[in-house]
């Protein structure tokens, strides 16, 4: 689901498990956030513990991208038990790219390129 609605800030939210996944799914969001002046990350520790700034974040933003490290989908239930929000992308990088889960953090920088260049694409339309 996209919203059509063009301008204002895009929030980059991420899981930041302790995996390869995890770690890959960091890395493209520093990305994104670093080539598009809109683009914002957020802590979801923070969104999780109900703290007011990054609640506010999470509620200002126009449209918000989320990169999953695995199919449990943690960033989006944070996102939407805490501030009520879903996300107007969810990038699973388990199920889209077909990578593996493992418990080191350590991931393969084509696999960064590629996924972050995916997500460029599409706000590069926004």
């Amino acid at each position: 689901m996209f919203r059509l609605d063009k301008g204002g800030t895009i929030l980059v939210a991420t899981c930041s498990g302790a995996s390869n996944t995890g770690a890959l799914a960091e890395e493209v969001a520093e990305r994104v956030a670093g080539a598009d002046d809109r683009a914002r990350l957020v802590c979801l520790a923070a969104v999780a513990a109900g703290k007011e700034s990054a609640l506010k974040k999470v509620r200002e933003a126009a449209r918000i991208v989320v990169i999953e490290g695995c199919p449990m989908r943690c960033a989006t239930e944070i996102l939407r038990q805490s501030a009520g929000r879903e996300p107007d992308i969810e990038v699973s990088i388990t199920d889209r790219y077909g990578i593996q889960k493992e418990s080191r953090r350590r991931f393969r920088e084509e696999d960064a390129a590629t996924i972050a260049g995916d997500i460029m694409t599409v706000l590069e339309k926004w």
